[in-house]
Order: C-alpha cells, then sequence, then structure tokens
C-alpha cells in the first residue's frame, strides 16, 4: 500500500526516485549514463528503464543552451555592431566599439574553462548581461569622446587642432566615474547571492561580481 504512488494499477510500470546531490551536467550526463550501462547489464529481458525527472530535463535544457551559446553570441555580436554601425556612422568606429564588448565574454569563458566551472542555464546567462553591459559604456565613452573632441575644437577653432589627450581626460572625468560607480554597484548587488546556501546561485553571484 505504502508503495502504491510508484506503481501503476496494472503493475507493468515503476518509479524509482533517487535523491542526489549533483549539479553540474557533466556529472549528471555521467550518471545517467551509468545507470544506462547498469540496465543493460542487470536488467532482465523485456524490462527498460529510462531517467527522467525534473532535473534530467534541466540539464537537457542546460545541454541545449550550451550548444546554442557560440551561434547566440555571434548573432548578438553582429547586431550589436550593425547597430553601433548606424549609432556612430562609421564601420572603423563600430568595429572599435566592439572591442571592449569582446573582451569580457573572452576572459568570462575563459575563466569557466580554467575553474571547471559547468555552462548550465544561470552561467550562460552571465555573458549574454555582462555584454549588454560593455555594449552601454563603450556607447557611453564613445559619444562622450566625439563630444569633447566637438568641444575642443570650437574652443580652438583657430587652431583647428586635435587634442586626443585632453578630450579622453574629459570623457573619463564626465562618463568614466559613473560608470566605475555603477559597476562597483552591480557588483555588490551580486555578491549577496555569495550568502546563499544554495550553490548554484552561489555560483552564479561570484561569477556575475567578477565578469562585471
Amino acid at each position: 500500500e505504502s508503495l502504491s504512488r510508484l506503481i501503476t494499477s496494472d503493475g507493468l510500470e515503476a518509479m524509482m526516485v533517487l535523491r542526489i546531490n549533483l549539479f553540474g551536467s557533466t556529472e549528471l550526463r555521467r550518471l545517467t549514463r551509468a545507470i544506462d550501462e547498469w540496465a543493460a547489464v542487470n536488467l532482465p529481458e523485456g524490462v527498460t528503464q529510462r531517467a527522467t525527472g525534473s532535473l534530467i530535463l534541466l540539464n537537457d535544457a542546460s545541454d541545449a543552451v550550451a550548444e546554442s551559446q557560440a551561434s547566440s553570441l555571434a548573432i548578438a555580436l553582429v547586431s550589436i555592431y550593425l547597430m553601433m554601425v548606424v549609432t556612430f556612422r562609421s564601420f572603423a568606429t563600430a568595429l572599435l566599439a566592439l572591442i571592449p564588448n569582446l573582451l569580457p565574454v573572452v576572459a568570462y569563458f575563459g575563466f569557466l574553462g580554467w575553474s571547471g566551472t559547468s555552462l548550465d542555464i544561470t552561467t550562460s546567462l552571465v555573458a549574454s548581461a555582462v555584454l549588454g553591459l560593455a555594449v552601454d559604456n563603450a556607447v557611453h565613452v564613445i559619444r562622450r569622446y566625439r563630444q569633447s573632441m566637438s568641444e575642443r575644437m570650437l574652443a580652438d577653432k583657430e587652431e583647428a587642432r586635435f587634442d586626443e589627450g585632453w578630450a579622453m581626460w574629459l570623457t573619463m572625468l564626465r562618463s568614466g566615474k559613473p560608470m566605475v560607480l555603477a559597476n562597483l554597484m552591480l557588483i555588490a548587488a551580486f555578491l549577496i547571492f555569495v550568502l546563499s546556501s544554495f550553490v548554484p546561485v552561489r555560483s552564479a553571484g561570484v561569477l556575475w561580481a567578477l565578469t562585471i
């Protein structure tokens, strides 16, 4: 009677509930493969098994996210480049603006590989969000730099000379400090997740803070 909820009424199917503490995609895949191999050797003829449940479904979704990560980021970068071309009306400036956008993404995936952190639904979202932050910062800096250059030209009409050093100093003075403070506040906000007892949330908080 106590097992009735785990066995179908005709007695042909049964469900076994397994509690595990695995979160990584690789570990879960290794476990399901071991179960399949054990079942193939030990189960009687005509008896089959299939691993399922929310954890398995999430793992499959994580694998799908990981497989599509490269193509998704490529599409995002191309879209960002085209939008920057329209914004700055310059192919060269838009290409230059992609450099600070690529650096954090490359560094992030490099850190995942170096630390052995699994790429799942949570960790895959970090790269996309940080890419958005990098785009925002790049647009702010380039627009402010162009504005500073124009101000210098108006102030020096007779010589009509460009002073890149002065324009960059003014850019960092006007836009640099707000950008740094905003990112520091975001880092502090995500570090709160380090206090969580749930491992995926804690890991995601550290990754967010480091990448930002």
